[in-house]
């Protein structure tokens, strides 16, 4: 008799909790209800923010809900990123990063995160070659004709990267090997973020900058930089006079930027999901390719999944390069 009381009891229990599953909202169905923080760990101005503002725009349109930037800037990005591995994994704290998100941690001792393990990836959002510009100043019209003149005199010209263990400064410290191979005879400069690395290219404080086309290239447009080339092997639309490293006989600098959005790990997949769905329509659009193409950027809009096999590649990637360029973690 008690048995049978116990097992009606269980039936019920299990009713109730079926009943509540049927009724109830997941965490993915009622999201978003409220205002998505999207961090971008570097400051306004920059490529990262660029694009991030761009894709928060037009998620705030389709989700219904505000995306609010938080610029979080410091230490390679990791700040930001830190402040997204520990927040709460339901999709209303998101980060915005390019490639150097997983570079970062393994030039940075302090960093108390993985790239790949601690964050739950969502969908690269495109991605590109890097711009070569310099100052006015300076006597050559492109980077082959710069690696001439600073094999001649390392000393003489002060190289610059706007993020430590981006892509471009990796691309930086190549240029500077192949100007000299004792790196100890130039001088390198690292600015936290593009802007004031850009504010000091055009006063001539520095001459080589390598960074994400957004962020250089309306001052080459303006006529107050001069590009060098790009890092890919094949021209871009937006400055089709401009030579690539691969034509000018250096490939070793072939160099690509891309960017992506994460979540806390252990984001649902439901949302990861919808948030991928929703980029990968946003930059599939007219206006936003367009926009993309113009800055030099590839449309991309991948699958979580596919993101998270991406990342582990490139990590592995970047850690064979920063060995191969002996930087080590600072």
């Amino acid at each position: 008799m008690i048995s049978r009381k116990c097992g009606g009891l269980r039936r019920i229990a299990a009713g109730v909790v079926m009943l509540a599953a049927l009724v109830s909202p997941t965490l993915a169905d009622d999201w978003p209800n409220r205002p998505i923080t999207m961090v971008v760990p570097y400051p306004p101005g920059g490529s990262i923010d660029i694009i991030g503002r761009m894709v928060a725009q037009k998620l705030q349109e389709s989700l219904g809900q505000t995306v609010v930037i938080e610029n979080r800037p410091g230490a390679a990005g990791t700040i930001g990123a830190g402040v997204v591995s520990r927040a709460t994994p339901d999709g209303y704290t998101i980060l915005m990063s390019a490639s150097v998100h997983v570079i970062s941690p393994y030039i940075l001792k302090t960093t108390q995160f993985d790239p790949v393990d601690s964050f739950g990836g969502i969908t690269e959002i495109a991605s590109g070659p890097l711009l070569i510009t310099t100052n006015l100043k300076n006597p050559a019209k492109n980077i082959a004709e710069f690696v001439r003149l600073a094999k001649q005199n390392p000393e003489r010209f002060t190289f610059s990267t706007s993020g430590y263990g981006a892509a471009g400064h990796l691309a930086v410290e190549l240029l500077r090997r192949i100007a000299s191979p004792d790196k100890s005879k130039t001088t390198l400069v690292n600015f936290n973020g593009a802007a004031p690395a850009l504010t000091q290219l055009m006063v001539g404080d520095i001459d080589i900058l390598i960074d994400p086309v957004p962020s250089s290239y309306p001052f080459v447009a303006a006529g107050n930089l001069r590009a060098l080339g790009v890092t890919g092997s094949k021209r871009i639309s937006l400055m089709p006079e401009v030579p690539t490293v691969t034509e000018l006989g250096l490939p070793e600098l072939e160099f690509y930027s891309w960017y992506g959005l994460w979540g806390p790990k252990g984001l649902p997949r439901a949302i990861a999901e919808r948030l991928s769905a929703e980029v990968k329509r946003i930059v599939a659009t007219p206006e936003i390719a367009k926009r993309l193409a113009e800055s030099g950027f590839e449309a991309r809009g991948t699958s979580p999944e596919d993101f998270s096999k991406y990342l582990v590649q490139e990590r592995d990637k970047y850690k064979k390069i920063l060995t191969d360029l002996d930087i080590s973690a600072r």
